[in-house]
């Protein structure tokens, strides 16, 4: 492996940015979250009634497992071979390299790639038509900028986060986005609570959905979101502490339930 020191920023060739503490591991796996768990999970869960508490609890008890085993093989492979240590920018390949060899690191690495190309695409989609329809509500329809345009101008400006060289150097945006999910969500249940429509409507319509689909849509929505794999073992090299990982996925997963 080659002797490099793979956690330096990219922009800043004397970094000294501390490591992460455990509750700073949390805000970052809380901020892999996003808000549309808070946003579109609910919803989701209702429609499938009592299935829905089944689908929830399965489903992210499979994810703090496999997750905490995840990082558990990390704690191992340091014990193993130290040098691994200054691989940690790209861990997962790192970590395959050692058990299956550079052809199969590569091949993790393009799917890597790939899911995390697949999962940040739905996002920029999402944020854009929001930005769309922001600015029909805030116009009385006057000015309606298509979601097309909007998808550059946000990708633009979330480029230069990409050149920042881990979830060390984030701290501050991950606690800004921790701060945007919590007003999120405080905004959702005022709007509730002050909402003077009744929801029953709606729900006695959707009551005509077989079941089936609508805990197939509940999974692949908490598939979706909850599913911190792609990202666990970046946060985990950045800590000062790395076997309390699973001590982090807990208290991201109960934060933000």
């Amino acid at each position: 492996m080659q002797n490099v020191n793979e956690k330096m920023a990219l922009l800043d060739n004397k970094s000294t940015t501390n490591g992460l503490t455990t509750f700073f591991a949390v805000i970052c796996i809380v901020d892999v979250f996003g808000v549309f768990p808070v946003v579109t999970l609910p919803k989701a869960v209702i429609d499938c009634g009592f299935y829905g508490f089944f689908v929830v609890t399965l489903t992210c008890l499979t994810q703090i497992y496999t997750a905490s085993l995840l990082g558990r093989c990390w704690v191992i492979a340091e014990e193993i071979e130290p040098s691994i240590k200054y691989k940690n920018r790209y861990p997962y390949a790192a970590l395959t390299e050692i058990s299956y060899g550079k052809k199969m690191a590569s091949f993790v690495t393009f799917l890597l790639d790939l899911t995390i190309f697949g999962g940040g695409i739905p996002n920029l989609i999402v944020a854009s038509q929001n930005l769309q329809l922001l600015g029909l509500r805030a116009s009385d329809g006057s000015v309606n900028i298509s979601f097309c345009l909007w998808i550059i101008v946000v990708g633009s400006v979330l480029c230069p986060v990409l050149w920042l060289g881990s979830p060390k150097d984030m701290k501050l945006l991950c606690s800004l986005s921790v701060g945007i999910v919590i007003t999120v969500f405080l905004l959702i249940n005022g709007c509730i609570l002050l909402s003077t429509s009744d929801p029953s409507t709606e729900i006695l319509e959707n009551n005509s959905t077989p079941v089936w689909k609508n805990v197939l849509k509940a999974y692949g929505i908490i598939a979706f979101q909850f599913d911190i794999h792609p990202s666990i073992l970046t946060i985990q090299v950045d800590m000062l502490a790395k076997s309390r990982l699973t001590r982090a996925i807990l208290a991201g997963f109960s934060g933000k339930f």
